[in-house]
């Protein structure tokens, strides 16, 4: 039996993963969504999605169309930044040259 086992040990994704989440979204380890992210986002380990509109902490927060609303962590990215990032590292894509990559605060308001 030993020579059947097809990585019954492996495991490819611990999280939630979504194409939409709104209001409450909870988890130890990841969030994943694929469009918009709504409300309140909390997860130990890492939140992404292409929109955020809310608030979402995690030691990293990865938002790649636009973040509306404010992420805490320990890293922060955003490709369009409407609201403010709290955390070691904050990337706004959308900010002047200067303001793109911040230590513990990062905000630009459209």
């Amino acid at each position: 039996m030993k020579g059947n086992l097809k990585n019954e040990t492996s495991i490819k994704f611990w999280g939630i993963k979504a194409e939409n989440a709104r209001w409450l979204t909870i988890h130890g380890i990841t969030i994943e969504v694929e469009n918009k992210l709504e409300g309140l986002a909390v997860s130990g380990i890492y939140t992404g999605a292409d929109n955020l509109s809310g608030f979402s902490a995690s030691a990293v927060n990865c938002f790649y169309n636009r973040q509306t609303g404010i992420t805490a962590g320990i890293f922060n990215y955003a490709e369009n930044l409407s609201g403010v990032q709290i955390g070691l590292l904050n990337i706004a894509r959308n900010n002047p040259a200067w303001a793109r990559y911040l230590p513990v605060f990062n905000a630009h308001i459209d």
